[in-house]
């Protein structure tokens, strides 16, 4: 759970701030649903950079033979949601 936030140094009790390093991130309008069950990263990762021509900054590659990005993911929900069904954004880092 996140909430954008002005001033890192004047957060509320209980709350942790995170500063995103500075790099350019795809927008998509999905539901929870698809991205819990994975369909949203299966499609991001085995069609859509591909698709775009478009990679992921800092890549990390692991013993398991699984890539990550250094940057985050990150999710987007708004005030009405209520249901895995409900619309989200997910915001994920590309390299051009």
């Amino acid at each position: 759970m996140g909430v954008e936030w002005g001033a890192l140094g004047i957060l509320p009790a209980g709350f942790v701030g995170r500063r995103f390093c500075g790099c350019e991130f795809a927008v998509f309008d999905t539901t929870l649903e698809m991205e819990t069950s994975g369909a949203f990263w299966r499609y991001f990762y085995g069609t859509w950079l591909d698709e775009m021509g478009y990679s992921q900054p800092e890549l990390i590659h692991t013993k398991g033979n699984h890539t990550f990005t250094r940057y985050p993911n990150f999710e987007v929900y708004p005030p009405d949601f209520k249901y895995e069904s409900s619309r989200i954004l997910i915001y994920a880092p590309i390299l051009r």
